[in-house]
């Protein structure tokens, strides 16, 4: 008999953690308080499917070292394009060189797959690198996605398979009792369920605290992103980034499966978790980030802005469980990268239980 499960938030996280249940048999109800599936950080982000997240030593970046080949099988599954890429950190002088090398050393012990790529190599994956620029360390497997693209085939395949999704209805409270957790979504009354993975992004706090769980301290930041009419078919970012200000984190050049390039994201503080306003100058503030990259001044097509939350206390993954329930908080920018994984986990954490 396949156990009743409710998972709370249909953002990527969600959305692929009730996908990975539904198809082992479980019966899944997702509840999502927008009207749509991915309003906030999942659709509006730069579909980067990261290898590398450092420092090495967080949980992070030890779950995006392995997610990349998770999402090759959902991409098989759900039948959404994937670019198979790499990312260029490239550098400029002798000085940087050096740095570049004792990088590319250190990644191949922590087992990553990585090279020195010179400037001519660079100019075949983006002729427009800067002539400043002299080479890069490549760290391979990257992926890039559209990420309105998964968020659609995964809400078409929860359908197929009988997921009930409830929209505008957002979770007020659950309550764990010894052989069952309530749910007690909108204005209805407590539906029972066996268990719970709450992945509600700003609404997870509150229910964490339901469940005699920490709440974590999180805060917004929004990311600006911009179309180019740029032709890279690699990532291309730098290898000493510009310092974290009220303009940017840095970011990078990333091409997507169906051609555009981007460039971004910028980096504000907002209040709002699911701000996505933008203006002309910001997309101008953004694309002049990467004018030091490269040899000609690209032309601002268009963008789009999207907020993440993080985890201010230790900027990692929270992820704590009772009995019954799973929680994630503070989930930010890697949690696209690694849902396949984390989804994962959360199944054999199910069936252990069971």
């Amino acid at each position: 008999m396949s156990k009743k499960t409710a998972v709370i938030g249909a953002g990527i996280v969600g959305l692929v953690t009730a996908y990975t249940l539904a198809k082992n048999d479980y019966a899944v109800t997702l509840y999502e308080a927008n009207n749509n599936a991915g309003e906030g950080a999942s659709t509006h982000n730069a579909g980067v499917i990261h290898v590398l997240q450092p420092p090495p030593w967080k949980w992070k970046s030890r779950l995006t070292k392995n997610a990349y080949k998770l999402y090759d099988e959902l991409s098989r599954e759900l039948d959404f394009p994937i670019l198979e890429t790499r990312t260029h950190l490239v550098y400029g002088g002798s000085w940087e060189k050096m740095i570049a090398v004792s990088i590319a050393v250190a990644l191949k012990m922590l087992g990553y797959k990585v090279s020195l790529t010179n400037r001519s190599q660079l100019k075949e994956d983006c002729p427009v690198i800067s002539r400043q620029i002299e080479g890069a360390v490549t760290v391979w497997n990257y992926r890039t996605v559209n990420p309105s693209n998964i968020i659609a085939s995964l809400v078409d395949k929860l359908e197929n398979l009988g997921v009930e999704i409830h929209y505008n209805s957002p979770v007020r409270r659950v309550e764990e009792k010894t052989n069952h957790i309530t749910v007690y979504p909108g204005s209805s009354g407590g539906l029972d369920y066996e268990y719970v993975i709450v992945a509600a992004g700003p609404g997870s706090g509150s229910l964490a605290q339901d469940l005699g769980l920490r709440k974590v301290k999180t805060g917004y930041f929004k990311g600006v992103m911009v179309w180019t009419d740029l032709s890279c078919k690699a990532i291309v970012a730098g290898l000493r980034q510009p310092s974290r200000t009220e303009k940017t984190k840095g970011g990078a050049i990333i091409p997507w499966p169906d051609g555009r390039v981007l460039m971004g994201p910028s980096f504000q503080e907002t209040n709002n978790p699911y701000d996505t306003s933008f203006t002309d100058e910001d997309l101008e503030n953004t694309a002049n980030n990467y004018k030091w990259i490269l040899r000609e001044e690209p032309v601002i097509k268009g963008g789009f802005a999207g907020t993440r939350t993080k985890n201010l206390e230790k900027d990692d993954f929270d992820v704590q469980h009772t009995r019954r329930a799973i929680v994630f908080q503070g989930i930010d920018s890697p949690g696209f990268s690694t849902a396949p994984l984390l989804a994962r986990l959360v199944y054999e954490w199910v069936m252990k239980n069971d």
